[in-house]
């Protein structure tokens, strides 16, 4: 093999060496300008430069040298971390602040917010009711028929405890027995029904005789008169007059509340043995031969019997007064429980409209006579009897009713009370879920 002296001092070497030096150092002519020959790769894409098409290939003698000089030459760049765009978190016409770990954190935030607030209690609160304006109008009717209901059982209850009862009857007219006015009354009727009783008037007369000896019988009657007024005033007055009047009533009670369809009357037989022991057997005078007369008629004789038939609707108005209780109380639980929001306040607005009824009742029921003037009572003992029971009657009906009305307008206020105060604290509520969400 020759050296490398040698093969530089070859001369067919050292001819092709000096053309090529020629080649490059001669100046070169714009016309006759060559440039290597590269076969292409294909048509297309020239030497495979998929980026530039016209950049010409390398040649395969000093430039394709150069080339893997360089390439060997080259030395990778460092790895520097890669941050992430902010533009992969916020819109293109978002404006992005250089601190972007800052504005990540805030987006985030500003997401969790969102959440929180789609989802809060404030706005499930807020839902409106299912079927809220039918619900209200449920309860708009059925509150008339509530409040007749609740009326309709204090009364029957008061009647039941009141008159039916026969303890609470004897109490309710004890107090007739103290009244001076009534015990007056009643004196003089009992006196002038001895008067006119039959027994009496055959002995007597009427203190208007026209017989020869009319003028002798007339004083005489007006002597027994006097004496039987003065007798019975001191029945009515003395320290037995209460036993005795409750004893009467106890004997009128059983009469009227018997459930018998027979003419109403007062029992006054009791009363009638206390005056013939103080008038009839001094006198003579045999006041039970008349048996009608321990009976003072409260009914007419017409027929009819309407004192009679009162007393028996009573008996059954208040045998009621359960029911009547029970159906209130449904209907006020179902009012409750239908009505939307603020179900205190509904209340206490029905409770207000309760208390004025049972005020506005109180006021008219206070001394009225219940058409006393109506009913046909045939003695003048039973209409002094009757209309002091009515007015005593009417005077506990009004107490009650003006009682319960004052209950009822006290719960009603309390409830009222509660639904301002319920108002208040969701108001609060509100208030601060409403802070903390923005």
């Amino acid at each position: 093999m020759p050296s490398q002296q040698n093969r530089f001092e070859d001369p067919d070497a050292t001819e092709i060496f000096s053309a090529a030096v020629d080649d490059h150092t001669r100046p070169m002519n714009t016309t006759e300008q060559s440039l290597p020959k590269v076969t292409p790769l294909n048509d297309d894409y020239g030497d495979g430069n998929w980026e530039n098409p016209e950049v010409p290939a390398y040649t395969q003698d000093s430039d394709y040298a150069q080339h893997h000089q360089s390439v060997a030459a080259y030395s990778a760049p460092v790895a520097q971390p890669v941050k992430p765009s902010p533009q992969a978190f916020y819109p293109a016409h978002h404006q992005v602040s250089h601190n972007y770990a800052e504005q990540l954190h805030s987006y985030i935030r500003n997401e969790e917010v969102q959440e929180v607030a789609a989802y809060s209690p404030e706005r499930r609160t807020r839902r409106a009711p299912i079927l809220a304006k039918t619900r209200r109008a449920l309860c708009i009717i059925l509150a008339p028929f509530f409040l007749l209901s609740g009326v309709a059982s204090a009364l029957a209850y008061w009647t039941q405890q009141t008159i039916i009862d026969p303890q609470g009857f004897s109490q309710i007219s004890s107090s007739m027995a103290h009244n001076a006015d009534f015990q007056s009354s009643l004196a003089n009727s009992v006196a002038d029904d001895v008067m006119n009783s039959s027994s009496v008037q055959s002995v007597l007369g009427d203190g208007n005789s026209t017989a020869w000896y009319g003028s002798a019988q007339n004083w005489l009657h007006d002597q027994v008169n006097t004496t039987v007024h003065d007798s019975a005033q001191a029945v009515v007055t003395n320290d037995n007059y209460p036993q005795t009047w409750e004893t009467v009533m106890n004997d009128t009670h059983n009469y009227l509340f018997n459930g018998e369809v027979k003419p109403a009357a007062l029992d006054l037989n009791y009363l009638y043995d206390q005056v013939d022991q103080t008038i009839g057997q001094p006198l003579g005078i045999d006041i039970n031969a008349d048996a009608d007369q321990k009976l003072v008629l409260l009914d007419g004789s017409d027929g009819g019997y309407p004192i009679n038939s009162f007393a028996q609707r009573l008996t059954n108005f208040a045998a009621s007064w359960k029911i009547l209780t029970g159906i209130t109380a449904a209907l006020g639980l179902a009012m409750f429980a239908l009505w939307p929001k603020n179900r205190f306040l509904f209340t206490a607005i029905v409770g207000f409209i309760g208390a004025a009824i049972l005020w506005i009742f109180s006021m008219l029921a206070s001394g009225a006579t219940w058409g006393l003037g109506s009913l046909n009572i045939p003695t003048d003992t039973g209409k002094t009897f009757m209309n002091q029971l009515v007015q005593t009657l009417s005077g506990s009906v009004a107490e009650f009713a003006k009682m319960l009305a004052t209950n009822v307008a006290l719960v009603s206020a309390v409830c009222l009370l509660l639904a301002i105060a319920i108002s208040v604290v969701s108001y609060g509520v509100r208030a601060t879920t409403s802070a903390r969400t923005r």
